[in-house]
């Protein structure tokens, strides 16, 4: 009797899952492809790839050259940085095709666009040893935007990439700070709130991904991807939990950064150290910065 009533369920087991695949087939059948968004005229992200290939084939490992080497690389990287610059100051979206292969076309691309913040690092680090902390937290700065640009209208692993390249702008600022002036320090601080501004949100970049997924994929394929995520939901949602997390960090890195600003600035104007958040608002920052994951205000680090 039991193997019996065993031997039932089995084809109830398949009929439910053929069900749910059908019911998936039919859910893709019917939700449209958006569009494909329009490529800028004139677009920086073309520029940060053409600066790329100018760069010095050394230019990641700037922090192992003497001086002299360092000086002699930046100045090989110049035109390659002008053009970084003048790609900041232009509309950028990453020119992603539309094909399941595209993204191995996109993936050398991807390094490209990290050996550029490393040649603005390296930029920075020369001025830091020339004395031109000002300078330094220009180029810095510039990594930072580099970052923030170069994830507009890209995927998941664009945005994995931008936050890499900010972290090595910021990391070029925790080392200059503090050789700032007041005034170098408001300039930055307003930067980085346009930067934050700008953001794009993490939500949106998985919108893109999954709108890409949707143009380029074939139907069936799409499909097979949909069965599988919901019969392992647990690693599909550990796998943007991760990302998520590091999108995070990031932003409050930049957050802690421009409390690092206000009060480096506070402490030279009032000759006393800003003992809270608080007190550098609404002087020096517009409103007590966020810790991105709790939602708690932000502290002045001791």
């Amino acid at each position: 009797m039991e193997n019996s009533m065993k031997s039932r369920k089995w084809p109830v087991i398949l009929f439910a899952f053929g069900a749910l695949a059908i019911g998936v087939l039919l859910i893709f059948a019917s939700t449209p492809i958006p569009p494909r968004p329009s490529m800028p005229s004139l677009n920086g992200y073309q520029d940060f790839l053409t600066a790329a290939a100018m760069l010095a084939p050394n230019t990641s490992r700037y922090d192992e050259l003497t001086e002299d080497e360092l000086r002699a690389l930046v100045a090989t990287n110049q035109p390659a940085l002008d053009l970084v610059r003048s790609g900041l100051a232009r509309e950028c979206r990453v020119p992603l095709g539309l094909s399941v292969n595209a993204i191995n076309v996109h993936l050398p691309q991807l390094a490209s666009i990290k050996s550029v913040a490393q040649a603005l690092r390296a930029d920075g680090h020369l001025a830091e040893l020339e004395d031109r902390p000002t300078d330094a937290a220009r180029s810095y700065l510039d990594a930072i935007r580099l970052g923030e640009k170069s994830m507009r209208g890209g995927l998941l692993i664009d945005g994995l990439v931008g936050i890499a390249c900010e972290a090595i702008g910021s990391a070029g600022m925790k080392t200059i700070f503090t050789n700032l002036d007041a005034k170098a320090c408001r300039e930055n601080i307003g930067r980085l709130q346009m930067i934050e501004e700008d953001q794009v949100p993490f939500a949106e970049i998985r919108q893109n991904e999954k709108a890409w997924v949707a143009r380029s994929y074939p139907f069936y394929q799409r499909a097979v991807t949909r069965v599988a995520e919901l019969f392992h939901p647990a690693s599909s949602r550990l796998a943007e939990q991760k990302a998520l997390q590091k999108f995070q960090a990031q932003e409050k890195r930049l957050r802690a950064l421009m409390i690092e600003l206000a009060a480096r600035a506070y402490e030279l104007e009032k000759g006393t150290p800003a003992t809270n958040v608080a007190e550098l608002v609404p002087e020096y920052l517009k409103a007590i910065p966020k810790d991105p994951v709790t939602g708690a205000d932000m502290v002045v680090e001791p």
